[in-house]
């Protein structure tokens, strides 16, 4: 199972540096057919465009040939993230099914769940996809979160940190595997970002 996980974050990885490619900001020539639109004369940095670059790479990827995959995918579990309107801390027990952005199949067995995400958003938004990840049955899943930044420096740092770490809906599961990618940290272009054993968040150059 630590093969498969290594190998999907591999996947990941590649997806990352195709969006940099595709976004202008980098140069490959391993390019996606995902076009990323212009929007008021900018390039749309979104989780979808992420996801569809992975999608690219799986199904193309011999190793994986005999998985299949699943998107927007029903949990197993209920959740609950809002209560009359209004955001709540998320909870596992109760409310209804959500749904979970990516998960992978070896035949009808779950292998791997992976969430994406783009822009930093808030701490309930982040809480919410902590909580399906962390809280799906079977402790032998895969668990990802994945997340693409526009522009990172210290500051969005300690943003990422804390959303992750300090989060009061909801901290990232010990279960789960964090990946983020920046596409321009501190004005010296991509880099991926990881979290320490001591849950400190990291810069790491792209290889």
């Amino acid at each position: 199972m630590n093969t498969i996980k290594a190998h999907l974050i591999s996947l990941i990885e590649k997806a990352c540096i195709r969006l940099a490619a595709n976004a202008g900001k980098t140069e490959s020539a391993d390019n996606s057919r995902i076009h990323i639109p212009l929007v008021d004369e900018k390039r749309r940095i979104s989780e979808q465009e992420l996801k569809l670059m992975f999608l690219e790479l799986f199904f193309s990827d011999t190793t994986m040939q005999s998985y299949t995959l699943s998107v927007e995918t029903p949990t197993k579990e209920d959740y609950r993230f809002t209560e009359n309107g209004e955001q709540v801390k998320p909870e596992c027990g109760t409310g209804q099914k959500a749904n979970i952005d990516v998960v992978i199949f070896n035949g009808e067995s779950r292998v791997a769940m992976i969430e994406f995400k783009a822009g930093n958003p808030d701490r309930h938004s982040h809480a919410k996809d902590f909580i399906k990840l962390r809280e799906e049955p079977n402790k032998e899943i895969i668990r990802i979160f994945v997340e693409v930044y526009t522009s990172t420096n210290d500051r969005t740092l300690t943003s990422i940190s804390d959303k992750l770490f300090n989060n009061e809906y909801g901290n990232i599961g010990d279960n789960t595997e964090y990946l983020g990618f920046s596409l321009n940290h501190k004005n010296n272009g991509c880099r991926f970002i990881r979290t320490s054993p001591d849950r400190k968040v990291i810069i790491s150059n792209i290889s």
